[in-house]
C-alpha cells in the first residue's frame, strides 16, 4: 500500500512555560519511523491528566493515546503493517494529526473495536483494575450523584458519596460495606496527596495499596513503617516499566480488546463526538478535565 506522508501537519503544542492558555495548534514537521517506530494518521487523541501535566514544558506537543491508521512502520517492526488501525499510548505527541509513536506500545485494533472506541478506553482500561469481571465487589467513591450513577452503571456495586464529608466518615462508610468492618482487601487511587492517608486506614490487613495517579498532587514521603501496623503492601505501578516488553503489552491489550468486544466493559463519552482539534478545542478540554465537572472519557476528534 503506498500512502503518501507530508512533510508537515498539525499538532498542539506549547511554546512558553503557562497554564492551559498556552496550548495552541501549529505546524510541526511529520517525521519518519526509526527501525522500532511507527508513523500513524490520527483520528483521535484521549484526554487524560498525565497529559495535562507536561504542558509546563515549553516546545513539546502533548497527548499520549492517540488511535488511528499506521501509514509507516520502522524495519524491526512485523506486529503491524501500514493499513492497519491501531491504538498506542506512551510517548507523548498524540495530541497531532500524525503521530510518532514507540511500536512496542501500539497495538493492532481487532474487528469490533473502532479507532474512537480504542482511543476511549485505552489508556484507563489496560491500566484499570477491571475488577467486577473477575467477581470482586467494587465500592466506588466520588464527589457527586451524577458521577455515581455513572459508577453504578460501570459495575459498581455501592458508591460513597464524600462530597462535603471527612476523609474520616467517608473510611467509616466504606468500611461498614466490608464484611466485619475490616476494610477493603485492595484500594486503587488515582487522586494522591488528598486521599493518600485515609487508604491506610480503609484498607484491611495484609491489603493492598495500588497509588495509580496523582490528580490532587503527588503523595508526600512516608516512613516504611507506616505499613507495618497491618502488614500492608504498597505499589505504585507504571505503564512503561509493566508493558516494557512486546509481548507482555499486547497480551495485556488484547485481554483488554476482549472485554471491550463483549460489552463487558462499558465506556462512558462525555462529548459523544469529542471535542474540535482546535486550539479552542483543546484548551476547552483540559479546562474541563481539570474543574473536575466531567463524568465519563474526553477524547479529541482529530480527523
Amino acid at each position: 500500500m503506498t500512502v503518501t506522508i507530508p512533510k508537515t501537519a498539525k499538532a498542539i503544542v506549547c511554546d512558553t512555560q503557562g497554564d492551559i492558555d498556552v496550548l495552541h495548534l501549529a505546524d510541526v514537521p511529520v517525521v519518519l519511523p526509526g527501525p522500532d517506530e511507527v508513523l500513524m494518521k490520527v483520528e483521535y487523541s484521549g484526554v487524560n491528566y498525565i497529559g495535562i501535566y507536561p504542558q509546563k514544558t515549553p516546545g513539546l506537543v502533548i497527548g499520549n493515546e492517540p488511535s488511528g491508521e499506521i501509514v509507516a512502520i520502522g524495519s524491526n517492526v512485523k506486529h503491524l503493517a501500514v493499513g492497519d488501525k491501531a491504538v498506542s499510548f506512551g510517548n507523548l505527541r498524540g495530541y497531532a494529526e500524525y503521530y510518532l509513536g514507540n511500536a512496542n506500545h501500539t497495538a493492532k485494533l481487532p474487528e469490533g473495536v473502532s479507532t474512537k472506541l480504542a482511543a476511549s478506553a485505552f489508556l484507563q482500561g489496560i491500566t484499570g483494575a477491571l475488577c467486577n469481571n473477575i467477581g470482586a465487589t467494587v465500592i466506588a467513591t466520588t464527589s457527586t450523584e451524577e458521577k455515581a450513577a455513572v459508577a453504578r452503571k460501570a459495575g459498581a456495586h455501592h458508591v460513597v458519596l464524600y462530597g462535603n464529608k471527612s476523609m474520616d466518615d467517608v473510611v467509616k462508610e466504606v468500611k461498614a460495606l466490608t464484611p466485619g468492618g475490616e476494610g477493603v482487601h485492595a484500594v486503587f487511587d488515582g487522586v494522591g496527596k488528598d486521599t493518600f492517608e485515609s487508604n491506610f486506614e480503609v484498607v484491611r490487613r495484609k491489603g493492598t495499596l495500588v497509588i495509580l495517579g496523582a490528580a490532587s498532587g503527588p503523595v508526600p514521603p512516608f516512613p516504611p513503617l507506616k505499613l507495618m501496623p497491618k502488614s500492608q503492601k504498597l505499589i505504585r505501578p507504571g505503564c512503561g516499566a509493566y508493558l516494557a516488553t512486546l509481548p507482555e503489552f499486547l497480551d495485556y491489550a488484547n485481554k483488554l480488546f476482549d472485554v471491550v468486544s463483549s460489552g463487558a466493559l462499558k465506556i462512558a463519552l462525555w462529548k459523544e463526538d469529542g471535542y474540535p482539534f482546535t486550539t479552542e478545542g483543546v484548551q476547552q478540554a483540559h479546562r474541563d478535565l481539570s474543574g473536575r465537572g466531567t463524568t465519563g472519557k474526553l477524547l479529541l476528534h482529530v480527523q
